[in-house]
């Protein structure tokens, strides 16, 4: 199983949610959650944003541990966003976030 796989099952244990409390949070089926816990399955940037909002944990670190960003990728946009970053409204750190993510 893959290494997301295994995170995203930890964390539902870890915050003692059911599979429903996830699904009603992620508006993700119950269906799609459990394989996603006991497949090697990696799910799409979407669905990791939905579920780190439902595990209160950072985005990038579940896009980093699906494959999708890399180290390089993350001091790059730290790099580039800088300390500045944490003056943006968040729905601008977000889309500056998207663009290091699909490396444009």
């Amino acid at each position: 199983m893959a290494q997301i796989n295994e995170r995203l099952a930890e964390l539902r244990k870890e915050r003692g949610l059911s599979l429903t409390q996830v699904v009603v949070k992620t508006a993700i089926s119950g269906s799609y959650i459990y394989l996603l816990e006991t497949k090697d399955i990696v799910p799409s940037p979407d669905k990791l944003r939905k579920l780190a909002k439902a595990y209160e944990v950072p985005y990038v670190e579940l896009m980093e541990i699906a494959g999708y960003l890399d180290r390089a990728d993350l001091r790059e946009y730290h790099e580039m966003a800088g300390s500045q970053s944490f003056n943006l409204p968040m729905k601008r750190q977000r889309a500056t976030l998207r663009a290091v993510a699909v490396g444009g």
